[in-house]
């Protein structure tokens, strides 16, 4: 998806990334992708890694106590969240927690919502970021089918996967706290997902050729229905207030809240036709949560 979009004072804009360094009146060209999923089931998820799930992020806050890095806020047409980025160095993990939120559907047709952390999948060439041609996720998604309610976990590694890949292995329900953690070494992402209400965990290991690891994303997805022959953004079901917490994210032995002084960060709000879908707070004190909320499906 590319769109030209027009910053403004502490902007971010439709599916972006933007530098500290832009206060207003810009205009950049930037570049979300858009996390396709499947119109039916996703496909069914691998045998998992016998990997451990990692209980956080590598490294430590050298600079603990520093002001936050700049931080800007935007729009995008599907996800409502916050992205971290540093063009100085490579995003090693990313790592987050949050509640899977019991959905109200309207009377027919599909919504859905997708809860996520990844690395990579955005581009501004302005701040000089490129890391549209790839994209680590993985999450949980709440939907309607004809106004009856699910859930399940599932993760994405582009460009190899088109389609989003269920995660058979964990079981999903309303209210449970999930965990989920993207991280790279030796060559490869390991991607984690730990349902900690149920104590279900999924850890698998793929590569991606040459990404560029130059984000990291804590984000509320409205996904891509249809594809890979029609694809379209969902409406959202309306959900409770989702909050994220425990959100941190490393660059080889600094690991840091998201507004970390060693790198930026910006919000973006969903606003779609000129509606806002779903809002973003700002961020605690400590720079490690913040809440989502619906604001239109």
């Amino acid at each position: 998806m590319h769109l030209q979009v027009t910053c403004r004072a502490r902007g971010l804009a439709s599916v972006l990334v933007a530098l500290p360094l832009i206060a207003s009146g810009c205009t950049l060209e930037l570049t979300f992708n858009p996390s396709p999923r499947a119109t039916s089931s996703p496909t069914a998820s691998p045998s998992p890694s016998s990997i451990a799930l990692a209980e956080h992020c590598p490294g430590t806050d050298r600079t603990l106590g520093k002001p936050a890095g700049p931080a800007i806020d935007e729009r995008s047409e599907n996800w409502a969240g916050y992205v971290a980025y540093d063009t100085t160095a490579e995003v090693s993990c990313v790592e987050g927690s949050w509640v899977q939120p019991a959905i109200t559907c309207a009377l027919g047709g599909r919504e859905d919502v997708a809860i996520w952390v990844g690395i990579d999948g955005v581009t501004s060439r302005t701040a000089g970021i490129d890391a549209a041609g790839s994209l680590v996720q993985i999450g949980t998604q709440a939907g309607c089918d004809a106004g009856q309610p699910g859930g399940f976990a599932w993760y994405q590694v582009l460009p190899e996967d088109p389609l989003s890949v269920r995660i058979t292995t964990v079981t999903i329900a309303p209210g449970d706290r999930i965990r989920a953690m993207v991280g790279f070494a030796d060559g490869a992402f390991t991607l984690q997902l730990a349902d900690l209400t149920s104590g279900g965990t999924f850890s698998i290991v793929r590569s991606v050729s040459d990404a560029p690891r130059q984000t990291a994303e804590w984000i509320v997805e409205a996904p891509m229905i249809g594809c890979p022959d029609d694809c379209a953004i969902a409406p959202l079901p309306r959900f409770p207030q989702v909050t994220f917490s425990d959100a941190y994210m490393s660059t080889g032995a600094q690991r840091g809240a998201i507004d970390d002084d060693n790198w930026a960060n910006g919000t973006t709000e969903m606003v779609r036709d000129g509606t806002v879908r779903a809002s973003v707070s700002g961020l605690s004190v400590d720079g490690t949560s913040f809440n989502v909320t619906w604001r239109h499906r």
